[in-house]
């Protein structure tokens, strides 16, 4: 099963960038955050950091196909 939620620092690894910047993309609004609890650790879809990378149509490609 493919994971669907990453952690900030995966984030911040698929992003090639400093977990820092992570939040502030979602202080920003660019990249959105979920909180599975109240006052719990941000995660983040998967979809919108490849987007924001600008892989997420390649993997589609390939899934497609």
């Amino acid at each position: 099963m493919e994971k669907l939620l990453l952690t900030k620092r995966q984030a911040a690894g698929v992003l090639g960038v400093h977990p820092a910047t992570v939040m502030r993309l979602v202080e920003a609004g660019t990249l959105e955050a979920i909180r599975l609890q109240p006052n719990g650790r941000p995660r983040f879809r998967v979809r919108d950091v490849e987007a924001l990378a600008g892989v997420s149509e390649e993997r589609e490609e390939a899934r497609i196909a």
